[in-house]
């Protein structure tokens, strides 16, 4: 019983230790620090990748290449800004405890502008109530993460409610868009995206050709 009892008070000092993140300003004999990181992430561009959700469980979401054939219920747009990390933070202290095993990484705490306003946009006749040119953010949910598992969409949002929670700041550097309409006819599929900040930049971007079927 007390070597079972000295094994995890070893092994809880030296976890505490070699785990945490202390500051320089500690008076732990031994300090250890986080990396320094860009607290924020500055958008300069904003780029896509075209995704079909697949019926593998270990490969759900499969990056596909320009005009590859997806049903249309199965295609993801996942779009990724274009960034440069700003506004670098001091090391965590975290002396008194037992502390989180990994440090925080450069952008954790979102971009310091918020979005203003995003648009979707078909760049070809999609179906009986959306031709090309025409918005179709009615049709479109949002995601900051992949929530596709098994199909579900519980978790997507509006694009409104995404403008809503990223309007002083955007959280991600990532988002996916899902078009919750089947198109008319298979064929061919083009979107672009404008994506305005608070400050009044704007960036547009076409993603890659998809040919969606019913």
């Amino acid at each position: 019983m007390k070597t079972k009892f000295s094994y995890l008070l070893t092994l809880f000092f030296f976890g505490n230790l070699f785990f945490s993140c202390q500051n320089d300003d500690s008076d732990t004999v031994f300090n250890w620090e986080c990396p320094a990181v860009l607290e924020h992430f500055k958008i300069n561009g904003i780029s896509s990748q075209n995704i079909e959700i697949t019926e593998n469980e270990y490969d759900i979401l499969k990056n596909i290449n320009e005009n590859s054939v997806v049903l249309w219920n199965k295609f993801i747009l996942s779009y990724r800004f274009e960034t440069e990390y700003i506004a670098k933070r001091k090391s965590i202290n975290t002396t008194g405890g037992l502390m989180a095993l990994s440090c925080e990484g450069s952008g954790y705490n979102g971009s310091k502008i918020g979005v203003d306003t995003l648009f979707i946009t078909t760049t070809k006749n999609y179906n009986e109530n959306y031709s090309a040119g025409d918005t179709i953010n009615q049709i479109v949910k949002i995601s900051n993460w992949n929530y596709y598992y098994n199909q579900e969409v519980d978790n997507l949002k509006s694009i409104s409610n995404y403008i809503d929670t990223n309007t002083e700041r955007i959280s991600s550097e990532t988002f996916d868009i899902k078009i919750m309409e089947a198109p008319s006819i298979d064929g061919e599929h083009i979107f672009e995206i404008t994506y305005k900040l608070n400050n009044g930049e704007v960036f547009k971007h076409q993603s890659s050709p998809v040919q969606l079927k019913k």
